[in-house]
């Protein structure tokens, strides 16, 4: 298909996304830590540099239409991507193309540019890793990229201070920086005590998938929820501006978190080995489980059946032997 560049307005989605207008209206799993090494090329940690090593991450229909967009960090200098799951699922066909636009210079919209793939994803843990392939004219690419530094969450410890940049879509179009501090951690039961990294910083939708660093200018972590609760609740996220440009301040604009709000951040260990199988052409494989037991969708959205078997099957007392299933 055709790449298209389109400029328009966006409002809020699912998941955190900033979806486009017109398409709108307890255990721990046993983990190997791979050993990640980005290709060599200067890293970059000034803020204003970092900014150039946040791409936001545009799903394309096949159209050429927008649906949604998120924001990503680029982790090595061939054009790795990491991001959230939810920002590249594309299990219901939604779009055909993932876009990818850079900040040239922080005061103005990210240019778009190139294309990716998904290279590994797992869902259970919502973060996944995509790969720059071509230009938006269908060319290779042939651009070394400047990346931020995989750091260590295992280090990360209450009161540190955090910095976080994306795409939120919220005050224009442009990349947005915002800072804080740890407030804490929350366990999963599959992934262990440090499943989330709790920060009272503004993470607004559209920053999903973005960057969240320490003072060493490391990657830590990557923007997930906003404005997250003990329930997964949203709590006090305000509706204060017109984002999708409609005129009216209404549910469908991106809201704004105003305060008394803890957001999560998953720590970057969680996606070591998602980046280590995405550099090698490795098969990537979940250890991870979701909360009803069933192991994480692989990136094609099946599940291989070919194995499996069932014993005692117990059927509801209304089930004939002419039922089918």
């Amino acid at each position: 298909m055709a790449n298209h560049i389109v400029d328009a307005s966006w409002c809020a989605g699912p998941g955190n996304r900033l979806r486009w207008r017109r398409q709108h209206d307890d255990g721990h799993a046993n983990r190997r830590r791979a050993s990640v090494s980005p290709t060599p090329a200067p890293t970059v940690e000034g803020v204003s540099d970092l900014a150039h090593a946040v791409v936001e991450i545009i799903a394309v229909d096949s159209s050429g239409n927008p649906v949604w967009s998120g924001s990503g960090t680029l982790i090595s200098a061939d054009g790795l991507i990491l991001t959230n799951g939810h920002v590249i699922d594309n299990r219901k066909n939604e779009y055909e193309t993932l876009q990818i636009a850079l900040t040239v210079v922080t005061d103005e919209p990210p240019d778009v540019k190139y294309t990716a793939e998904v290279q590994t994803v797992d869902y259970a843990i919502d973060l996944a890793v995509i790969k720059i392939t071509k230009t938006i004219g269908d060319n290779a690419v042939h651009d070394t990229f400047p990346f931020v530094k995989v750091g260590d969450s295992d280090k990360v410890n209450i009161g540190d201070d955090l910095q976080i940049l994306g795409y939120p879509g919220i005050g224009g179009e442009t990349i947005t920086f915002t800072r804080g501090s740890v407030t804490g951690f929350t366990s999963e039961h599959s992934v262990g005590n440090r499943a989330w990294i709790k920060t009272d910083a503004t993470i607004a939708g559209g920053n999903s998938g973005g960057l969240a660093i320490s003072n060493a200018s490391e990657l830590i972590g990557v923007p997930s929820t906003v404005g997250s609760g003990a329930q997964g609740n949203t709590v006090d996220c305000r509706f204060l501006e017109d984002t999708n440009g409609d005129g009216t301040i209404d549910s469908k604009d991106t809201c704004v978190p105003v305060g008394g709000f803890i957001n999560g951040i998953r720590p970057v260990n969680l996606a070591k080995d998602l980046i280590a199988d995405a550099q090698s052409g490795t098969s990537y494989v979940s250890p991870y489980q979701q909360n009803n037991g069933a192991q994480a969708t692989p990136v094609g959205g099946t599940f291989d059946t070919s194995n499996i078997s069932f014993k005692n099957i117990t059927f509801s007392f209304d089930v004939t032997s002419n039922a089918t299933c």
